[in-house]
């Protein structure tokens, strides 16, 4: 099977399929998210010899999510020896934080709407996090001290 990468964009801003025949807009989809992508599809598949391995439709058609370059720039950044440092601090900075949260606590979701709302949320269970490690921490200075 051919992949996304496969697909090439042209300086003139042409898509192109893997065989370098030109793609057609066919119209704008949007996601469960409410992203809007684009949709391309070949125009020459019918009479393509790699139409087997390419779809089993009658055209191929691609979605282009606008985020792409994004994520790109973020993939290359990570590759670096700078971002690869990095990262490996936030997973030993943050990931363990927010996994306590999802697995031992079962907060798995925002439930209230809006950026304003959902930080607030996020720093209620942050602040109930903080509290509980002080009660935990305090609880046993105070077994200590007693014995």
């Amino acid at each position: 099977k051919y992949t996304q990468n496969a697909f090439t964009r042209t300086e003139s801003g042409t898509i192109l399929c893997p065989q370098g025949l030109p793609m057609k807009r066919h119209g704008v989809n949007r996601t469960k998210a409410g992203i809007m992508v684009q949709v391309y599809r070949a125009t020459a598949c019918p009479t393509c010899a790699k139409k087997p391995k390419c779809t089993s439709g009658r055209f191929r058609s691609i979605g282009l999510d606008p985020r792409q370059e994004v994520r790109d720039r973020m993939r290359a950044r990570l590759q670096t020896p700078e971002g690869r440092e990095t990262y490996m601090k936030r997973q030993g900075i943050i990931e363990p934080v927010h996994g306590n949260d999802q697995k031992n606590l079962g907060w798995r979701q925002h439930h209230l709407r809006g950026i304003a709302q959902a930080s607030s949320e996020f720093l209620l269970v942050r602040i109930g996090s903080n509290l509980k490690k002080i009660a935990t921490h305090r609880a046993r200075e105070a077994m200590q001290g007693g014995t």
